[in-house]
């Protein structure tokens, strides 16, 4: 899957990247459909296998909204993104961490349920141990049980997962 300023996601065939097209896809593509909430993508898109269904899913944030696809694919091998959910937040890069996915939006850091995007937790809450300022590029990171983020204030901040 590949998206841009166009406000399009695509979904490519790696078997095919030649931009001649096949009998199931034009120029390579299985599937063109729209960002999540139509805007321009500028994040990366994160993946994570549910270990409990298996299924594979797609977390994209353009300008506007978060989004979450389930990639299928059917019995004759056709793979296609179907949303599952969409949150209007603007933030960059998702990651996830403890099943969990995290991302950064101006003045808070967010953590949403994977399956159905409802939020679990924002550090913007009164009670949450504090926030971050505003955001541009930075995206949260974890390691060792630790998530961090940066802010444009050049401000690093630490939560416990």
């Amino acid at each position: 899957m590949q998206g841009g300023k166009d406000a399009l996601l695509r979904v490519l065939d790696r078997r095919n990247l030649s931009g001649k097209g096949g009998p199931r896809h034009v120029g390579g593509g299985l599937q063109t459909l729209p960002t999540p909430g139509g805007c321009a993508l500028l994040t990366q898109p994160t993946v994570w296998t549910d270990p409990a269904s298996q299924a594979v899913w797609v977390f994209v944030d353009d300008d506007c909204a978060m989004g979450a696809y389930q990639v299928v694919t059917d019995a004759a091998g056709g793979t296609t993104l179907k949303r599952a959910w969409t949150v209007k937040v603007k933030a960059t890069t998702p990651i996830i961490a403890g099943n969990v996915l995290f991302a950064a939006t101006s003045g808070a850091v967010l953590a949403l349920d994977l399956r159905t995007g409802t939020q679990l937790w924002s550090s913007a809450g009164q009670h949450a141990g504090g926030s971050i300022g505003g955001i541009h590029w930075e995206s949260p990171i974890v390691a060792n049980g630790i998530l961090y983020c940066a802010d444009e204030n050049s401000h690093l901040t630490a939560y416990g997962i």
